[in-house]
């Protein structure tokens, strides 16, 4: 009884002494860490995890991004002035010196050369389908770093997932590969759920960015749908009218259900919207990507069927526009 008595008197005398350790260095609890990994050649590297550490308890982690982008807080009422930031999983990767943060709410330690890529690179590309109770993934194995990779997959959960957490094995080595997820316990009208790739190698386990997955992502795929090319195309809803300028700069700048790499339909894409949906409205006439003599491709009403043209196409006239992306 003692002890433990002797114990709490002591304990916020040892975080005190820490904190201000720590505040002396500019560091407080607003105080986040960011930088840009890359390797030999100046590529970004994806999927590495910076770790606030003192090699052997994490108090904090996070992935770089397809940029090589990272940004890790820090929490000082946890951490002292031993902790430093540490690249990849184990203790024999790369490190930092100890934490400055010279009264900087923001640290940018900028560039971090990453040569001794011993972990693969991963990449959870997308959500290529999704139901209320299931979701299909696009992984990849990028590099398998310097051992094969023997297990790769994609892991979720209701917070950033590990391979502790639910998990769907998809064979093993290097490229690309879809996982499906199926489950009766998912339920993405009342929670959240985070999935993302993994791989695993001798050195341990890399993983690719986190996506969320919930309601909002569901709608992405109730949108209407045509097949053209050998791809799946999802179809937004009109636009309205603008000038082909304000047509394209609005379907590359469309961040919408979740994805952002919308684009404006070519003709021989238009013509298929035409033919395979019932989404074309009488009386309308629809911009294309694609330029002709006189201006850009579209459609437009000819009696009681529908024709492409670009005789009158300059770019300042209004027509409506169709967003569309496609997976394969």
């Amino acid at each position: 009884m003692r002890k433990s008595l002797l114990l709490l008197l002591i304990l916020p005398l040892l975080l005190t002494g820490c904190l201000y350790s720590l505040e002396k260095e500019g560091i407080t609890n607003t105080t986040i860490y960011k930088g840009r990994i890359i390797d030999k050649d100046n590529k970004p590297l994806n999927g590495i995890m910076v770790r606030v550490t003192n090699g052997t308890l994490i108090h904090n982690s996070s992935t770089s991004n397809v940029e090589g982008i990272f940004e890790v807080a820090v929490d000082i009422t946890k951490i002292d002035s031993k902790y430093y930031i540490q690249l990849g999983d184990t203790s024999s990767f790369h490190k930092r010196s100890s934490l400055k943060g010279f009264g900087l709410d923001v640290y940018d330690y900028g560039d971090i050369p990453f040569i001794d890529i011993k972990l693969p690179i991963v990449e959870t590309l997308g959500v290529t389908n999704m139901t209320e109770r299931s979701f299909t993934c696009k992984c990849n194995v990028k590099s398998q770093g310097e051992a094969i990779v023997t297990e790769r997959g994609l892991c979720w959960s209701t917070n950033i997932p590990t391979i502790n957490d639910n998990k769907e094995k998809f064979g093993s080595g290097e490229g690309e590969y879809l996982v499906t997820v199926s489950n009766e316990s998912l339920n993405f009208h009342t929670t959240t759920y985070y999935a993302r790739a993994y791989a695993v190698n001798e050195y341990g386990v890399a993983y690719g960015d986190a996506l969320e997955l919930n309601s909002s992502r569901l709608k992405e795929f109730s949108l209407p749908t045509m097949q053209f090319g050998g791809y799946t195309y999802t179809i937004h809803p009109d636009l309205g009218s603008m000038t082909w300028e304000q047509a394209n700069t609005a379907c590359e700048n469309l961040v919408a259900y979740g994805q952002n790499d919308w684009f404006l339909p070519n003709k021989e894409e238009m013509w298929s919207i035409y033919k395979e949906t019932n989404l074309i409205q009488s009386g309308c006439t629809y911009w294309t990507s694609t330029k002709g003599r006189y201006g850009y491709w579209y459609l437009k009403p000819s009696g009681s069927s529908w024709v492409l043209d670009d005789y009158n196409g300059e770019t300042d006239h209004m027509y409506h526009v169709i967003p569309v992306r496609k997976n394969r």
